[in-house]
C-alpha cells in the first residue's frame, strides 16, 4: 500500500496547479533559510544611519527600516527563525 501512495500524492501535487504552487513557494522558503548567507546582500544586523528609512531601490529592494538596516536582508533571515520555531514545535509536540 505505501508503494502505491507516493505516486499517488505525487500526481495529485502535479494534477492541481494551485498545490503545486504552493509547494513550489514552501520548497523555495525552505531553500531561502538554509543558504541565507549566500543569498542575503547584507548583514540584517548593520546600522547604517546614512540610509535609514529609505524607499524600495536597486540597492535596498524591501527598502531600509529605522536604524538602515537591509529589510530583505532581515526577512530572509528572519524565514530561518521561523522554520527553526516550526520544527522544534513539531518535534516537541510529537513527544508524549
Amino acid at each position: 500500500m505505501k508503494r502505491h501512495k507516493i505516486p499517488l500524492t505525487l500526481h495529485l501535487i502535479i494534477k492541481s496547479p494551485l498545490t503545486l504552487i504552493g509547494a513550489s513557494l514552501v520548497i523555495l522558503l525552505i531553500l531561502m533559510a538554509i543558504f541565507a548567507p549566500l543569498i542575503a546582500p547584507y548583514n540584517p544586523n548593520k546600522i547604517n544611519l546614512r540610509e535609514k528609512l529609505t524607499p524600495p531601490s536597486l540597492k535596498h529592494p524591501f527598502g531600509t527600516d529605522e536604524v538602515g538596516r537591509d529589510l530583505l536582508s532581515r526577512v530572509i533571515y528572519g524565514s530561518r527563525i521561523s522554520l527553526q520555531v516550526g520544527i522544534v514545535v513539531v518535534l516537541l509536540s510529537g513527544i508524549p
